[in-house]
């Protein structure tokens, strides 16, 4: 096994407290910086120790939200737009929280508004940018890693089975294929980008595109068994 199985394996051995561990990170990291962008770096002592000392209310507020919302539970290599939307139902739900609670520092003073808007849009940042750059390496770096030499291949078809079929492979973190091209009866979908990927032209060009992006099979996708097996291949000569 390699080291980057290895590492995988632990990680998802001890998932929830890696994921714990880490949004306790983020949310530490966003609320001190919010301080900081707030007072431009130069705040007092005074501000200083409101900062310090309702960081653990603060840091506890925040990962009650995303418990209550359920925002900890996906999987960040299948990152979607509604994981997003939920990070951001959680810490608006965790802002609203500790504009609340403000009032329990010791100085008597509530937390500034400021620094509460600061902070929720830090934690939709981080949360939501960490989760993409998770997907982005799984998608296009991580299958690199573990396989060498993936085959190049073409995918038929710019439809949803086929952008299905692409999202399946690149999913796949052993997968022994990198789409190089799309192909379509339709002419005029010629040159757009669907997943990533471009619509290179028609199958009356698959030996001209093969040879050019040097693909060694053509996949076709079957939308009734998409999720599952989705694809038939046919290798070129």
């Amino acid at each position: 096994m390699t080291w980057p199985a290895r590492l995988a394996t632990v990680i998802l051995r001890w998932r929830l407290a890696a994921l714990l561990a880490i949004h306790i990170l983020c949310f530490t990291a966003t609320y001190l910086l919010a301080f900081l962008i707030r007072f431009d770096g130069e705040f007092s002592v005074l501000q200083w120790e409101m900062a310090l000392q309702t960081l653990p209310v603060v840091v506890g507020v925040k990962v009650l939200a995303s418990l209550i919302m359920g925002s900890h539970r996906g999987w960040w290599r299948y990152a979607t737009f509604p994981d997003l939307v939920n990070i951001a139902e959680a810490a608006t739900l965790g802002s609203v929280a500790i504009a609340a609670f403000g009032f329990f520092t010791r100085t008597g003073q509530a937390i500034p508004r400021s620094v509460i808007l600061i902070d929720w849009a830090g934690m939709v940042l981080l949360l939501g940018g960490l989760r993409a750059g998770t997907r982005l390496f799984r998608e296009h770096y991580y299958p690199m890693i573990m396989t060498r030499h993936p085959k190049r291949v073409l995918v038929v078809g710019a439809s949803e089975a086929g952008v299905a079929l692409i999202h399946e492979l690149r999913g796949q973190s052993r997968s022994a294929f990198k789409v190089v091209g799309i192909l379509d009866p339709d002419r005029s979908l010629k040159g757009r980008v669907l997943a990533g990927v471009e619509v290179l032209g028609t199958l009356e060009d698959v030996r001209r595109h093969a040879v050019l992006h040097r693909a060694k099979a053509v996949l076709v996708p079957t939308p009734s068994t998409a999720a599952q097996r989705p694809a038939t291949g046919e290798r070129l000569q």
